[in-house]
């Protein structure tokens, strides 16, 4: 029998001379063979890659990618990288990037943490910062930002809506040292007056999206926005005048839990956003990607106002539209086996999604679900919360069988309508949110598929 080879002549040898038989013989083999002929050395093989061989800049990816511990202490360290001085050159200032300093834990260790990053010169290195503040020692807080001066995200908690004051001067001074800041979180302030000489966009120039929580009018809160594209407001007043139309893409607008007036009503501000987007709409046209907005109120004709609202947008290129809170949508407060979905509800969805062309996503936030039995019924431990809290993730599975069942229609009803009335709009991804973290999401490639659902559980 003859066997073809497609090897070279090259590589092959005859051993013992003559026509003796023909075997295989690799480059290493003949460059070994070589060199013992010639009394050299060996040739050392190429070293394998390894962690330490890698560049600096494929190194910093890796490290990137690793979830590390971003609570802060003093004593942290990174012993499971200490290969060498160059892989601690690299992973240190990754693992400092983002760092979270809860005002929740202890006093004495939430001090400390402070303390340290007042003293560890790889404060410079932090990326990301979320930290608690007291304003006991505004000084020593406002200090830390000084040694922070590299930020792009950076949230300022100050306790809880109880503790509001106004931010001290030193907080001001400190925010225009952070050249680089992106997206800037203030949660509980309060102040009736504008800073003097202070504005976020001649002073934070980077700044570009801003979440606050505050008492008072926006324009006094945080001056400035000309710039901004992105705002999330928790606000006592919406003060529209002071936000910028021209450049904000994304608007979210919360029903704020720091009231203080009995004559505030979310419907009052809910109108109140209504008008002062329809007057700012009359000197220049809205354009959002995105809107959010969150009141809980009773109010039946809710679905109404937000039509009215995107009427004074331009919103043939939002995408992602929020309804948070909405009450008037009863047809999710059920219980099982008795819902029914209000047509006059239905239609006023349908007439919102009419109004958004390119319209993709759609949240429909913090609704209420209710099942009928749970197994903890008639248990003396669970108080309220925990049993509606356990109903929200048993509600949240058993909608999630019914669809794997094809069964959705006679346990949950007011779903399936929902689902079926979004298969004829632009909307690919449909997020529920149910309380206490559990929500569907029913997704979809092109208008002409059917949704998939999965459910999630945030933390």
């Amino acid at each position: 029998m003859t066997t073809q080879h497609n090897h070279s002549q090259s590589d092959w040898r005859a051993v013992g001379g003559g026509t003796g038989p023909l075997v295989h013989s690799s480059d290493e083999e003949q460059a070994t063979s070589s060199a013992r002929r010639d009394g050299s050395q060996e040739p050392i093989a190429p070293p394998r890659l390894s962690l330490t061989s890698l560049p600096t800049e494929i190194l910093d990816k890796v490290f990137s990618c690793i979830d590390y511990d971003i609570y802060f202490n003093p004593s942290r360290r990174v012993d499971q990288v200490l290969v060498n001085k160059r892989i601690f050159s690299v992973a240190y200032p990754v693992w400092m990037r983002r760092i979270t300093v809860s005002s929740f834990i202890q006093h004495d260790g939430r001090d400390a943490a402070l303390a340290g990053l007042l003293i560890h010169k790889s404060s410079a290195f932090i990326k990301v910062l979320a930290v608690g503040f007291q304003l006991v020692l505004p000084h020593l807080e406002c200090a830390i930002l000084h040694h922070t001066p590299n930020l792009t995200h950076l949230t300022v908690d100050f306790a809880n809506p109880a503790d509001a004051m106004p931010l001290p001067q030193c907080f001001f001074d400190a925010f225009r040292t952070l050249r680089h800041l992106v997206s800037l979180r203030i949660c509980y302030v309060e102040r009736d007056a504008a800073v003097d000489g202070f504005s976020y966009e001649r002073d934070v120039p980077s700044l570009r999206e801003l979440e606050i929580s505050a008492y008072g009018r926006l324009a006094d809160c945080a001056p400035g926005l000309s710039k901004l594209e992105r705002l999330e407001l928790h606000c006592f007043a919406f003060g529209g005048s002071a936000i910028p139309w021209t450049t904000l893409h994304h608007l979210d607008v919360r029903n704020s839990t720091l009231n203080k007036s009995r004559d505030y009503t979310p419907t009052a501000v809910f109108s109140e956003i209504i008008s002062s987007i329809e007057a700012a709409h009359k000197l220049s046209p809205i354009v959002l990607r995105k809107l959010g907005l969150s009141f809980a109120s009773q109010d039946p004709h809710h679905l109404r106002g937000y039509a009215r609202l995107l009427g004074a947008l331009v919103v043939s290129e939002m995408t992602d539209l929020a309804i948070l809170h909405l009450d008037s949508l009863a047809a999710f407060q059920f219980w099982t086996c008795s819902a029914r979905l209000p047509t006059e509800e239905l239609c006023g969805l349908r007439v919102i999604l009419a109004l958004c062309p390119a319209l993709e996503v759609l949240h429909l936030d913090c609704i209420d679900f209710y099942h009928k039995d749970t197994v903890c019924d008639g248990d003396d431990d669970w108080d309220d919360a925990s049993l509606t809290a356990f109903r929200a993730k048993d509600v949240k599975d058993d909608i999630l069988t019914a669809i794997q069942q094809d069964n959705l229609p006679l346990t949950f009803p007011a779903v399936f309508k929902l689902l079926i009335a979004m298969e004829s709009t632009t909307v690919l991804d449909l997020r529920l949110q149910i309380p206490f973290g559990q929500g569907i999401r029913c997704r979809r490639t092109a208008r002409n598929e059917v949704f998939e659902a999965e459910g999630w559980t945030s933390s």
